[in-house]
């Protein structure tokens, strides 16, 4: 074989061989610089990828296999898709995306079967409804009753009304208002909540005990009372009831009167 023929063989080995370890490096290796020393505010595409991969092998324990040019694309078009959505600007808020990605990794790669950034973008609107404030004001709420009827027809899941309303709300909005049979709508409820459960979406879960707590107290006619006991096997198992924000009963101040509203009269 003609030399030049070997020479020109042996380089194409060379930069296989080159590229393969190339991909398999962590990124510790491949991107020497942290820019975990700067305020997300600061960062650019390549810290938030260095971000990216830093939670990606602390969570797997495993290498990130990069292919960077595509990586790359992913990750700006993962950002603008992001924007566009919340409407967010502040770096910070995208950071926080990722962070959400990652807590409920077991959740995604159990719906669509993969972690890659392009599936990532599936999730943004669960993230904005995962991590919204209530914002209601238990002193002095206008307009209650419109206000959550506006929001149950913009909310697909049931379970995004728990996040934000909590159990008791939610039941006699749907018992009192909504005019659902009591013992129907309570069995749903329980399937609703053990389905959170099976699914292991414990942000979810511990946002929906913790409205249910905030949100108190409530009046006597009230659904969905004993929400703590029906559901206490998951409260225990999850570790919710050790939280700081736990209460083991409402909370003994009068409650808003606006909650009258849900009395159906």
């Amino acid at each position: 074989m003609p030399q030049e023929i070997e020479d020109l063989i042996q380089k194409v080995s060379n930069d296989v061989k080159q590229e393969a370890r190339r991909d398999t490096v962590s990124f510790q290796q491949i991107l020497a610089s942290s820019s975990h020393s700067k305020k997300p505010e600061d960062w650019s595409t390549k810290d938030f990828f260095r971000y990216y991969i830093d939670l990606y092998e602390r969570a797997t324990k495993q290498k990130y296999l990069i292919t960077y040019a595509s990586d790359l694309s992913n990750l700006k078009t993962l950002k603008s898709v992001f924007i566009k959505h919340t409407l967010d600007t502040n770096k910070e808020g995208f950071k926080s995306f990722l962070d959400w990605c990652f807590e409920n990794r077991e959740f995604i790669f159990k719906d669509c079967g993969n972690f890659l950034l392009p599936s990532l973008r599936k999730y943004i609107n669960r993230y904005i409804a995962d991590t919204q404030e209530a914002d209601l004001n238990l002193s002095e709420e206008n307009n209650f009753l419109e206000k959550l009827r506006s929001r149950a027809k913009k909310t697909t899941r049931f379970s995004d009304m728990l996040k934000i309303y909590g159990i008791p709300i939610m039941a006699t909005y749907m018992v009192k208002i909504a005019g659902k049979d009591e013992n129907s709508f309570m069995d749903n409820m329980d399937k609703i909540i053990r389905t959170q459960y099976e699914r292991k979406n414990i942000s979810d879960l511990r946002k929906i005990a913790k409205q249910s707590i905030a949100l108190s107290p409530y009046p006597q006619f009230f659904y969905g009372m004993n929400w703590r006991q029906d559901f206490i096997d998951i409260w225990e198992d999850l570790g919710i009831m050790d939280e700081d924000w736990w209460r083991p009963s409402d909370y003994s101040s009068r409650p808003a009167e606006h909650y009258q509203e849900l009395n159906g009269v």
